[in-house]
């Protein structure tokens, strides 16, 4: 017997089209990833790199899910709160890059991305899921209270 999913039909095939999206989209990074080293050599220092191939699709499989309002299950209490600390975290994130980048940090390092980006990158899924909440609820007629059942 299959476990009861917390989604509904239409949000478990967006969740599944979004993903084979986001596995695209990491292919093709990884194409240009290879492409660039081949005729660059390294383009990003340390965890910079990992984290283009981490958040970059990451964000968009936030946002694009939750812009189809497969993100959060129908048992979704309060979305608003959801979007509200999504965007906190994300601002945060926006202000430590800034500070970094007022102490002199230099975005470029010997030809590379420097690990300054991380913040930058942390910052886009979480921004993403807010962003798509704010798009959603001022197109959506019934709000973010009926978020699950357009």
């Amino acid at each position: 017997m299959a476990a009861k999913s917390n989604f509904d039909e239409k949000q478990l095939i967006d969740r599944n089209q979004t993903a084979f999206e986001t596995m695209m989209l990491i292919f093709v990074l990884l194409m240009i990833s290879i492409f660039i080293k081949i005729i660059h050599g390294p383009w990003a220092a340390g965890y910079t790199e990992e984290s283009v191939f981490l958040f970059i699709p990451m964000a968009y499989f936030f946002g694009r899910s939750t812009l189809k309002g497969a993100n959060f299950s129908m048992k979704e209490k309060n979305p608003k709160l959801v979007a509200g600390l999504a965007m906190i975290a994300g601002l945060l994130c926006l202000v430590t890059f800034s500070v970094s980048l007022m102490k002199g940090a230099s975005l470029i390092e010997n030809g590379m991305l420097s690990g300054e980006w991380y913040y930058l990158l942390l910052s886009l899924p979480v921004l993403s899921i807010a962003i798509a909440y704010l798009i959603r609820s001022k197109t959506n007629k019934t709000g973010l209270e009926n978020l699950n059942e357009s």
